[in-house]
């Protein structure tokens, strides 16, 4: 009895199961997973929080991921900036504000409004910054992963060639 096609089958349909299991093999340890709570967005990578600082150092080896996320770190420096400029204005304006309705002092509340309004424009353009600085974050942590899932990818190929049948394992 010959076993020649009985073995080349079962090699065969072993190769197909085989390749449909071994598509995107990728480590999980070296992706950076995003994890959103409410109005806070953090960053994890084995199980390790991370700062931002963290981020710009591990996304160092892809540039492109890696230039969002300075230009994410630079609006989000700016952003706090304008937002405790806007919080000292308000602060003062609303204390100030409070003294010259005690007192009775009314006439000085004038002065109030365009400082006011000044500490409003503030927190506006640093929340601006800040939600920017969240979107380009998830753009480069996204660019990130990819360019992790697309280097760690196994392949097996199975082919046919004039000696027989070829099996081959890309890693």
């Amino acid at each position: 009895m010959n076993t020649k096609p009985y073995l080349t089958a079962i090699l065969f349909f072993a190769t197909i199961f085989l390749s449909h299991f071994s598509g995107n093999a990728q480590k999980i340890s070296d992706t950076i997973s995003i994890v959103k709570d409410g109005f806070d967005t953090d960053y994890y990578q084995k199980g390790q929080k991370l700062d931002l600082g963290q981020l710009v150092d591990i996304v160092k080896e892809n540039s492109v991921a890696c230039s969002f996320i300075e230009k994410a770190y630079t609006l989000h420096v700016i952003g706090v900036v304008f937002d405790v400029a806007g919080g000292v204005y308000f602060g003062f304006s609303a204390g100030y504000a409070i003294g010259c309705a005690i007192t009775g002092n009314l006439v000085n509340l004038k002065v109030l409004l365009p400082l006011l309004g000044a500490s409003a424009g503030f927190i506006i353009c640093g929340i601006t910054c800040e939600i920017v600085s969240k979107n380009k974050i998830h753009r480069g942590v996204k660019l990130f992963n990819q360019s992790k899932k697309q280097s760690n990818n196994t392949n097996l190929d199975f082919g046919f060639s004039p000696n027989g049948v070829n099996l081959r394992l890309n890693f």
